[in-house]
């Protein structure tokens, strides 16, 4: 994502120089050309919109086949922490477009075998996915199995927002890394370590690995209250393990990209 949030600024820093005006989903798409062309990367939409259409208070619910978006209040009774494990990762090296072959590859078999249309994954139920994988290889049939749950798991997650039930929505967080660890195959020692970790601690609310892994860091749901004490407990907790402390800051959602008139 930090990719992602450079193209962005970059993008709206040339736009006003250059007095060239477009929308958001355009200059997205942009950004995701260049992670395509330029560094070999088959990403999708999430980062460049995200980072371009953030609320303060609020969390970013996108569809990506209409590709529109909406804002979903996260409340005042939550905050994020943000864990760099500084764990390396390089998604060009091949290991994440691997993962989006697999699922395209799982896709047109679910095409081929149920009974309505099937596009992509989000076509696909988790039921369908246990009554219909067979024919597929266990691999592949386990990478297409964690974007079909995601897509589950997002549309629950933005009712239990709705319904103020954070303790359910950080369930969900759980539950996306588990998947992520043992279907998708894209965490690694370092993020699991830091997941582990924080189910131990009191006051966290949900924890899952963010990005495209790897790598990189976690992401962990507490209250605003139990944010110092968590923080401190996590960074203790991977320095017993690795060494050295994980970085971990306290973070809020806020604005998207946008330009400061001085």
């Amino acid at each position: 994502s930090s990719s992602a949030a450079l193209e962005m600024c970059s993008g709206l820093a040339l736009g006003r120089l250059y007095g060239i005006s477009v929308d958001t989903v355009t200059l997205a798409k942009i950004g995701q050309k260049a992670e395509l062309v330029y560094a070999g990367c088959k990403c999708g939409l999430l980062d460049q919109i995200s980072s371009l259409a953030g609320q303060a208070g609020k969390l970013v619910k996108t569809d990506f086949r209409s590709v529109t978006y909406e804002n979903v209040d996260l409340g005042k009774e939550a905050c994020f922490l943000m864990c760099n494990t500084h764990a390396k990762h390089a998604l060009v090296d091949g290991a994440y477009n691997k993962l989006r072959e697999a699922c395209e590859q799982a896709a047109a078999h679910f095409a081929k075998v149920l009974r309505h249309p099937v596009h992509a994954l989000r076509d696909v139920s988790m039921a369908e996915w246990a009554l219909y994988k067979r024919g597929l290889p266990e691999a592949v049939a386990n990478r297409a199995a964690h974007p079909i749950g995601e897509d589950e798991r997002v549309l629950k997650g933005a009712e239990l927002l709705a319904k103020g039930d954070l303790a359910g929505f950080g369930a969900l967080m759980f539950d996306s890394h588990e998947s992520s660890r043992h279907l998708f195959e894209n965490s690694c020692e370092e993020l699991d370590a830091v997941v582990d970790a924080a189910k131990k601690i009191p006051g966290i609310l949900g924890v899952r690995m963010t990005g495209g892994g790897f790598g990189g860091s976690v992401v962990v749901l507490v209250h605003p209250r139990d944010a110092e004490t968590a923080a401190a407990a996590l960074a203790n907790a991977y320095a017993a393990k690795f060494g050295q402390p994980c970085d971990v800051s306290v973070i809020t959602p806020a604005a998207g990209a946008h330009i400061v008139k001085a």
